[in-house]
């Protein structure tokens, strides 16, 4: 009893507290416009409405949620209180796990798990190699941005999981607000719905006057219901602005910015932002942040960061800077001034300096006539060029991954433009044009091509163990097929004659280790 006792000490029932559902379960931070991050307030009744009698998934005691989201995206609320608030099970895997799809691919398996979700991102990347292991789930859950069709298409034909399910929602919404159940895709399907709202949530697609736009029309998407968290903490007139009342069901509904519309079929269909937030490989980026920081680096009289696509499927950040007059800024230098206030994914891969910006005939940036950068916008080291096979192996899969004309022994992979996703394939690309296994790790760990080709040619020495030379003076020693027919013949002599072939084949000269 004293036992039972002291753990209610430390543990209190929220009725004794005071505690009801609209007390504050957490605070999540999310890219800002203004150079700061908005925190957003979400309550314990946001959380609820999404993982409790929510049909969009069935979880139950039986079940277990592989968590592979880091633990500061929102996505963690689903996979960690979707599994514990129905009896189901959590499965952690380590970060350093995620980042390589073939170990990914084992933890998949060995854990049992039933459910999981991955970023678009992530989702594109890694299914070609996943396979069969998602093919076991009973419910895949992706989304963040958007999804290649294509993709989705042959991930259905070769490795359907019981349930494929495309999400969408800001994480003012807490984590999900609808969901499509990903049953047919073919080579005419043009884009992935975002699909219905899910339970205690309402969708509206409104036109610029606040009013409902017809099936088929394109308009600004508001959520309203049960998840729409309190507001941005400590940012009252960002509230204000972004948490509005609901003229058609009471409460509260939040602007997203995002734009879509109706199909006939009760679906919607996503289609983009209305402002500058963009999403890189599932990280949610307002551009006005980056800008604000651009425009605190050393020389710089104005700056503007785009997404740019210029490979199909690789989103990258740019920054276009214009310096102040007799001055130079170079993207080595701003790259790092960058570092000390942004996280890595919100870092330019490239900064282009330019006299003037391209402007519209009515005096407005014309963003689209911006110029792609070239090699001189990345951040290059003193060039040096690559020695021995590896060094020159693992310089021509840097220079078709990212882009660049030309990779010295001393550039950086990071610098260059390099993204854990990229990492991944870079991990491909040595195992095809080398032979060798690179652990995702050590490109972060090693990330100059000389540091990670000295890595690999010692994998390379391992791998490549030579055989010792056999005394010939002496008996020979059994190999293990030969101890084995020793072993079954003192068994069953009569069976074991079957086993024994009558010839001998014996080589000499000199061995060649290589082959």
């Amino acid at each position: 009893d004293s036992v039972i006792e002291r753990q209610s000490d430390l543990n209190p029932s929220a009725q004794t507290l005071g505690l009801n559902s609209s007390h504050l379960a957490y605070v999540i931070y999310t890219s800002g416009s203004t150079g700061l991050p908005k925190g957003v307030m979400v309550e314990h009744r946001n959380v609820l409405r999404l993982v409790i009698n929510n049909p969009f998934v069935l979880i139950g005691p039986g079940d277990c949620l592989a968590h592979c989201s880091n633990s500061s995206f929102d996505a963690t609320t689903w996979e960690v209180w979707g599994a514990l608030l129905n009896g189901a099970r959590v499965d952690i895997a380590p970060q350093e796990l995620v980042l390589s799809p073939a170990r990914l691919r084992e933890y998949l398996l060995r854990s049992g798990a039933t459910a999981a979700f991955f970023t678009t991102a992530l989702f594109q990347q890694y299914v070609p190699v996943l396979g069969s292991a998602l093919q076991g789930l009973q419910y895949l859950l992706f989304g963040g941005e958007v999804c290649d069709p294509n993709k989705v298409a042959a991930f259905m034909r070769a490795h359907r999981p019981a349930h494929l399910i495309h999400c969408y929602g800001p994480t003012e919404t807490t984590t999900f607000a609808t969901t499509f159940d990903v049953e047919q895709v073919d080579s005419q399907t043009r884009s992935i719905p975002i699909g219905r709202p899910i339970a205690n949530t309402q969708i509206y697609i409104l036109d610029p006057q606040g009013q409902p736009v017809p099936i088929g029309v394109a308009g600004e998407i508001y959520i309203g219901g049960a998840g729409v968290a309190r507001g941005y903490l400590n940012r009252p007139e960002l509230t204000a602005e972004r948490f509005i009342d609901d003229p058609f069901n009471g409460g509260r509904m939040y602007k997203t910015g995002d734009l879509g519309r109706w199909l006939a079929d009760g679906n919607i269909e996503y289609l983009g932002r209305n402002d500058f937030q963009v999403k890189i490989r599932g990280f949610r980026i307002e551009l006005g942040e980056i800008e604000a920081r651009l425009l605190q680096c050393q020389g710089v009289r104005e700056a503007v960061v785009v997404a740019r696509e210029d490979s199909p499927g690789d989103k990258r950040l740019v920054a276009y800077v214009l310096p102040h007059s007799g001055q130079q800024v170079e993207p080595a230098g701003l790259r790092g001034q960058l570092a000390q206030h942004l996280a890595e994914y919100m870092i330019p891969s490239a900064f282009v300096s330019l006299g003037s910006f391209p402007l519209t005939p009515n005096g407005k940036l014309d963003r689209k006539a911006l110029p792609a950068p070239d090699q001189g916008a990345v951040v290059m080291r003193g060039y040096v060029e690559p020695l021995g096979e590896v060094e020159q192996a693992l310089a021509q899969i840097w220079q078709e991954l990212l882009g660049v004309e030309r990779v010295g022994r001393h550039d950086h992979f990071f610098e260059l433009g390099g993204h854990s996703l990229l990492a991944v394939q870079v991990a491909a690309g040595v195992r095809r044009a080398l032979g060798l296994e690179l652990p995702v790790r050590e490109l972060f760990a090693r990330p100059t091509l000389a540091e990670l080709a000295q890595t690999l040619s010692g994998a390379a020495a391992v791998s490549q163990a030579l055989i010792p030379l056999a005394d010939r003076s002496q008996p020979l020693p059994l190999s293990f097929a030969q101890q084995r027919l020793w072993f079954i013949a003192q068994l069953d002599q009569a069976a074991s004659r079957a086993y024994h072939i009558p010839a001998a084949l014996r080589l000499t000269g000199e061995l060649n280790r290589e082959a």
